[in-house]
Formats: structure tokens, C-alpha cells, sequence
């Protein structure tokens, strides 16, 4: 079950409500599932500085973060977090999404 809907086992059972709102600054994914963690940062369960801890996501993990920014799920400082970003991943997060239809 805690795979089925993305959450630990002391979550699913309610066992740590007192630490719903921790703000994670050192070793952000420290006995804690990553998928977890970064469900939990979007969210807003986990309060984190995106630009300062970006370092610490996989390529799989910025996409996902990278993805909640821009649908507007997750907020933070874009100044900050461009110079941190790849050129491919500067180029997802500032290039709109077009909406191809058929016909002319």
C-alpha cells in the first residue's frame, strides 16, 4: 500500500503527523524514500530551497520537479535555480508547451 499511494509506512498509518510540516536541510533523503521525498516537496509537505538542494536530485528527480514548476504545483525562485540547471533543462523550463491540432 505504501508503494500503491506513495507514502512510508508511518505516514499511512498516521504514526508521524507531528512531522508533516519538517523542513529537511541536511541530507534531504536520509532514511527516506526519494520517490517519497520529492512527492512530499510538491506537495509542500517538505519546505526545501529548490535552488540550493537541486544539486542533490537525479536526472530523473529535476525532470519531475522541473515539471512541478512549471504547471505551477511547486514555487520557487527561477532566478536563483537557472544557473543551476543543464541546457536541456533550461530549455524545458522556459520553452511554453504548444498545442498541436490538426488542420490549418
Amino acid at each position: 500500500m505504501c508503494q500503491l499511494f506513495n507514502v512510508s509506512f508511518e505516514e499511512l498509518l498516521c504514526l508521524d503527523d507531528q512531522n508533516q510540516t519538517k523542513t529537511y536541510q541536511i541530507g534531504l533523503f536520509i532514511d527516506q524514500d526519494r520517490s517519497f521525498v520529492i512527492s512530499q516537496i510538491i506537495l509542500g509537505k517538505i519546505s526545501i530551497d529548490i535552488p540550493s538542494e537541486f544539486y542533490q536530485f537525479s536526472n530523473q528527480e529535476r525532470m519531475i520537479i522541473l515539471r512541478a514548476i512549471k504547471e505551477g504545483k511547486l514555487i520557487c525562485r527561477i532566478n536563483e535555480l537557472r544557473p543551476r540547471l543543464t541546457s536541456s533543462e533550461q530549455k524545458y523550463l522556459f520553452t511554453k508547451h504548444r498545442n498541436h491540432k490538426g488542420g490549418k
